[in-house]
């Protein structure tokens, strides 16, 4: 299952797509994430794709998902950490690995941290915030140099994003400041709490 599918293209026989809006033909069903429609242990596989910052409580979604998926199945959810205020209708939390596995405390945790599946270039939408902001500190030579700085690293952000996380080998500065955090887990054998 395909929890937040949007305008998703994906046509698999046996994906089930849901969201809670209807944005596209390909949905299957409308569903709110803190209270599905679907029977216990129905599911094998569910993955989520930028929607959690958007739930309004995050824990009772996980909650959800541990009592539809198969004992032994697995959820895969990546979700914003460092990101830009998006989306619709509400954007409500931006989480660490952490505050993910806190999240999916009652599954087992196969890998969390920081994803390669979020570009860089969020981290360039905050500042071009920050420049547009200091655009209006007209005659402030130090705003000015601030707004070309900003300009140049933006351009230069997407050309050395793959060499910058390979540089970090223990992902440590990359952990701090990721675009977008991703976990995979298991619902335990014996059902979980």
């Amino acid at each position: 299952m395909e929890l937040g599918a949007g305008i998703d293209i994906c046509t698999h026989p046996n994906l089930v797509k849901t969201d809670a809006f209807v944005y596209s033909s390909q949905l299957d069903y409308v569903v709110d994430a803190h209270a599905m429609p679907f029977q216990d242990n129905s599911f094998d596989y569910i993955y989520s794709l930028a929607v959690f910052e958007h739930l309004h409580s995050p824990w009772v979604a996980a909650k959800e998902i541990l009592r539809v998926l198969k004992p032994g199945g697995k959820v895969y959810v990546l979700t914003a950490f460092i990101q830009h205020m998006h989306g619709y209708p509400h954007h409500y939390f931006n989480m660490t690995d952490i505050g993910a596995q806190r999240i999916f405390a009652d599954f087992e945790i196969i890998s969390s941290g920081p994803s390669p599946h979020c570009p860089m270039d969020q981290l360039a939408v905050i500042l071009l915030d920050l420049q547009e902001m200091s655009r209006n500190l007209k005659g402030n030579q130090s705003a000015e140099a601030l707004c070309n700085s900003i300009e140049d690293f933006c351009r230069a952000l997407p050309n050395v994003q793959a060499e910058l996380i390979k540089l970090d080998a223990n992902l440590e500065a990359w952990r701090r400041i990721a675009p977008g955090v991703e976990i995979v887990a298991m619902k335990p054998l014996d059902g979980g709490t």
